[in-house]
């Protein structure tokens, strides 16, 4: 009976046994024979790593996404929950939207009637005020007392340094346009059409006001901001998004009938902004840690994100409620399909 080898020393008789292993055999290799059981070489276990990595890395960046897609979905719950409480104020105050701030507290101490309080039972500045953050806005959520939300304040004196936008006078309804030394009622008029919240005056925004201009589904009502500081403030850098006239190009006198007609002109530091270190105090305009947008709450409830390379005049639309009073801008008038492509 003769025995012939298999693989790795595994002999087999010519019957087709298989023969113990081990036992003497005519004709049988061992294991040194050549058939030695090998481990992986560099090349296989460099390429078996290399797509562990990947697959980790893909991972990753799912998880990633969805982390971003949780925060933006949170963030957009919070503005709308935002609404909720402006129309609570709005219906209780005569149609009137909140002021800026009142001389004592500013806007979100006047809509938010559930306020952190101290052991002593008093207003808590450093408390936090979970539907006025944006899980995005790193620095806010990890700061007593933060704020990623604010108002739209509309136009104001507010000159530009290199070190950022300042508030040359305190923003309100009541500002000299034409710089002569005095404050018109026309002057006033004026600048009411150009946003939404404003300090206490005997003008005020309504909702019926701008329902008969632009509409409440075009008019801007609140945006994320990364450079607003604290809730407790009744600056206007950390409560409101303004537009400063010194950055705007007007067509006709800034005080006759088209007094908010604008030509075109750049945004500058006023421009919508997102992915970049904020300025605290500093940037008054639209800004998020989101990919390429702002969200954005207009007056009807809605939240859109805000495209950050929108047209300026378009922008300028948005902010200024009331139609084409003076010229302006009117998001809902011929404009609005482009404002559409903007914001989506």
């Amino acid at each position: 009976m003769l025995a012939t080898r298999g693989a790795c020393g595994t002999a087999f008789t010519s019957r087709g046994r298989t023969a113990k292993r081990g036992a003497p055999q005519v004709g049988l290799r061992s294991p040194a024979d050549g058939c030695v059981r090998r481990g992986w070489s560099l090349l296989e276990t460099l390429v078996t790593v290399s797509i562990v990595l990947v697959a980790v890395a893909l991972l990753s960046s799912g998880a990633l996404v969805l982390r971003e897609k949780s925060r933006q979905l949170t963030c957009v719950q919070r503005l709308s929950k935002l609404h909720e409480r402006t129309e609570a104020y709005r219906s209780d105050n005569g149609d009137h939207w909140p002021l800026l701030e009142d001389g004592q507290m500013g806007w979100p101490q006047l809509v938010f009637k559930e306020l952190p309080k101290t052991a002593e039972g008093t207003v808590d500045p450093e408390g936090r005020i979970p539907e006025l953050l944006c899980p995005a806005d790193f620095a806010r959520t990890r700061q007593d007392g933060g704020l990623s939300y604010v108002f739209n304040g509309g136009f104001g004196d507010f000159p530009v340094s290199a070190e950022g936008v300042h508030e040359r006078v305190p923003h309100q309804v009541a500002l000299d346009i034409d710089g002569d030394g005095k404050v018109t009622p026309n002057e006033e008029q004026i600048n009411l059409a150009t946003g939404v919240v404003w300090r206490p005056h005997r003008l005020r925004m309504t909702g019926a006001m701008i329902e008969e201009g632009d509409g409440q589904e075009w008019t801007l009502l609140a945006t994320e901001n990364l450079s607003a500081r604290r809730w407790a403030s009744r600056e206007t850098a950390d409560l409101a998004v303004v537009l400063g006239r010194g950055q705007l190009r007007f067509t006709k006198s800034p005080t006759g009938p088209e007094a908010l007609s604008l030509v075109p002109f750049d945004l500058g530091p006023f421009r919508p902004s997102s992915q970049q270190p904020a300025r605290p105090g500093l940037s008054p305009a639209p800004s998020s840690w989101h990919d390429g947008v702002v969200n954005a709450l207009y007056c009807s409830g809605s939240v859109r994100p805000l495209n950050v390379t929108i047209d300026p005049k378009v922008y300028a639309g948005l902010m200024t409620p009331l139609g084409g009073k003076y010229g302006e801008h009117g998001a809902a008038q011929a404009d609005a399909p482009a404002d559409r492509a903007h914001s989506q």
